[in-house]
């Protein structure tokens, strides 16, 4: 009994040790509590496997050894693919999409092998030396009677050590509310990040506890909630809300959760239209989410039209795109919804609710039939089943996982469709003429030329633009990035000069941003592109919101922060349409509200601070004198609530409740 609570317990901190310093490069006092938890761990699989006879407690053995070490292997190389931890969440519900990446796989496994190769000495040396050793006899009820003690022990000792460091303590944030998976898996481990995953830390779900501790903003209480046309009391200005009666809806819940919600958004101060609203009210709209986009992809010889989108039109300086759990998927879901995620596949759970202020909605209600597209598969990350829901006529490239009776119709003839990544500028050749001539339309694109690897072996949109990249002052991977989006460029071209053939062009407004950063470009790279040492923190994220249309005779520059959760109530207003400011998780960009972008672990940029969630550190914007205490705190609670109300929307399907308030004039 003894010896196997040592060997389970020694293999997997091994185990947890090769995934840390293959992954992190360093070592610290932390690391003391992937050792607890693995001694926990090594205690309950002495347990489990002193059940039953010697044969089937072997057989075990050996069965939990196989599955722990390719549990590692598989967080080394998807670490090492996504630079983010693979979590419950996306296990569970994402398997099939995570086994596409089967070449990065490949990469990433080569790339990793001495880590891998480390990983499985545990296991050779519990099939080679010690199954012959140990006996593996059926413990005796007083034996399983004290490895349940040691397990309880070893489970509140690290836990109570937490409590001790405080509420405050990053490690505290890691384990009950899991604001950084990254970080969690770092001091924590990544058998106990994975463990937290799946009982639900780190969505934000409990809202009655959560907005009963929050300052919520009372500053709405001078609005005549619930007034048809959205004036203040002193008829000024008009808010973006729309006349919903919240006291007639809590009087009348049942629900506590909803309850709070309704509080929480009767609070919550709303944009106010201004000189921009309504300003491409009739035109189209293209509206596109780019694989891997980034200012470092953006050269005024090599990428142009990029060049030219970026210096025209609206032109955003303090934009930033986050990371997500789901990466592309949530890069999809901020944009489209306007809501921060709520942990894995946000955007797949929402194919039940009720999805009124998307984008598509708002062109739908107008008769205009919206049309998606991506050159990649149908059913990658369940798109035909998202978009469709969102109300677009979603068609790919390849059929993928979905059967051809469900889904052949909706896959267009792509030229190099099979290609990896495939060709963005053969998109746009392929589905253009489905709706040109057909105004008004909306069309959405999600590209895929911009993905990673870099590699010009094995990219072959960076292989293909190889020749126009080879002058400039880079090493192949970063040069291999920007050959990739060269591709993206292509596109474009060929997309504005189609609508002006077209006599459209002066009538469409382009909108474009990033699904996520480059992850899959090594920092080296990215810092030789950037021409200096790119801050992890923040600067990592910054990038460019495109929101372009020819019949702009001047460029309209904002240096209000912003982010992608900014987009949709940015294109609402802009497009004139009817929406409540206060049910989305961003705000209009063009409003007079303050800025803020929100990053994964809640750190946050305002136009004031940058604050970092992880150590607590404020970088001052303006002068510190004009930034109290007060402000900071008041911003902490103010980027909490918006996560607590983005995961009540999505996983209590809120605007359902509100439907019978929610009229929209087209309808």
């Amino acid at each position: 009994m003894v010896i196997q609570f040592l060997y389970f317990s020694c293999a997997i901190f091994w185990m947890e040790l090769v995934y840390h310093v293959n992954t992190y490069q360093s070592i610290d006092v932390n690391i003391a509590f992937p050792l607890l938890f693995s001694m926990e761990v090594g205690a309950l699989f002495a347990i489990v496997t002193g059940f039953f006879t010697p044969f089937i407690n072997k057989l075990i053995s050996v069965v939990l050894m196989v599955a722990t070490t390719v549990f590692f292997i598989i967080q080394v190389v998807y670490k090492y693919i996504f630079t983010v931890p693979l979590l419950w969440g996306v296990a569970k519900d994402g398997a099939a999409d995570v086994t596409r990446y089967w070449k990065e796989a490949f990469s990433g496994a080569w790339r990793n092998c001495p880590a891998i190769l480390m990983l499985l000495v545990p296991l050779f040396l519990f099939i080679v030396l010690l199954c012959k050793r140990l006996t593996f006899k059926r413990h005796t009820w007083v034996c399983q009677g004290g490895l349940c003690l040691l397990v309880g022990i070893l489970y509140f000792f690290p836990v109570g050590l937490i409590h001790l460091l405080g509420s405050e303590s990053s490690l505290y944030d890691d384990y009950y509310v899991m604001t950084d998976y990254d970080l969690a898996a770092k001091q924590l481990g990544i058998f106990t990040t994975f463990r937290l995953d799946a009982q639900g830390v780190g969505r934000n779900s409990d809202l009655t506890e959560l907005f009963g501790s929050l300052a919520v903003n009372s500053s709405t209480s001078q609005l005549e909630n619930g007034s048809a046309n959205g004036r203040d009391q002193e008829g000024a200005r008009i808010a973006n809300i729309m006349a919903i009666d919240f006291d007639s809806l809590i009087a009348n819940e049942t629900d506590d959760e909803i309850v709070a919600l309704h509080k929480y958004f009767q609070s919550v101060t709303p944009t106010y239209q201004n000189e921009y609203t309504g300003m491409f009210e009739g035109k189209n709209l293209i509206l596109i989410t780019a694989e891997s986009y980034s200012p470092w992809a953006v050269d005024e010889t090599v990428t142009p039209i990029l060049y030219k989108l970026n210096h025209e039109g609206f032109i955003f300086n303090n934009f930033y795109t986050a990371l997500w759990p789901t990466s592309t998927s949530d890069g999809e879901y901020v944009v489209t919804q306007g809501l921060l995620p709520d942990g894995a596949h946000s955007f797949r759970r929402t194919v039940t609710n009720y999805l009124p202020f998307t984008i598509v909605s708002q062109f739908n209600r107008l008769g205009v039939n919206s049309v998606a597209y991506h050159n990649g598969s149908l059913s990658y990350y369940a798109r035909n089943v998202t978009h469709t829901h969102m109300g677009y006529l979603f068609k790919a490239a390849t059929l993928g996982a979905v059967s051809e009776e469900q889904g052949s119709d909706l896959v267009f003839d792509m030229e190099g469709a099979n290609e990896w990544p495939a060709s963005d500028y053969n998109m746009m050749v392929a589905t253009m003429s489905d709706y040109i001539g057909e105004e008004p339309f909306h069309v959405y694109y999600m590209t895929i030329s911009g993905h990673t690897n870099y590699r010009f072996d094995e990219n072959q949109q960076s292989a293909r633009n190889r020749e126009v990249v080879e002058s400039l002052p880079y090493g192949d991977e970063a040069k291999g990035y920007i050959a990739a989006n060269v591709e993206l460029d292509k596109a474009l071209a060929f997309m504005l000069d189609r609508l002006e053939q077209a006599g459209v062009l002066e009538n469409t407004v382009i909108a474009m941003s990033g699904d996520h950063y480059p992850y899959g470009l090594s920092k080296e790279a990215i810092d030789e592109i950037a021409g200096h040492t790119v801050d992890e923190t923040f600067e990592l994220y910054k990038n460019n919101f495109v929101l372009w249309c020819a019949d702009m005779k001047d460029s309209i520059v904002v240096d209000k922060v912003g982010s992608s959760l900014d987009i949709l109530p940015t294109l609402s207003n802009l497009f004139g349409f009817s929406y409540d400011s206060r049910l989305l998780s961003g705000r209009d960009l063009l409003s007079d509200t303050e800025g803020l972008a929100i990053l994964k672990n809640k750190s946050f940029i305002t136009d004031k601070i940058m604050y970092d969630t992880a150590t607590k550190e404020v970088t001052y914007l303006v002068d510190p004198s004009e930034v109290s205490e007060e402000y900071i705190e008041a911003m902490q609670q103010e980027v909490k609530a918006r996560f607590i109300a983005a995961g009540g929307i999505l996983n209590k399907d809120y605007y359902r409740y509100l439907q019978d308030y929610l009229i929209f004039p087209q309808e």
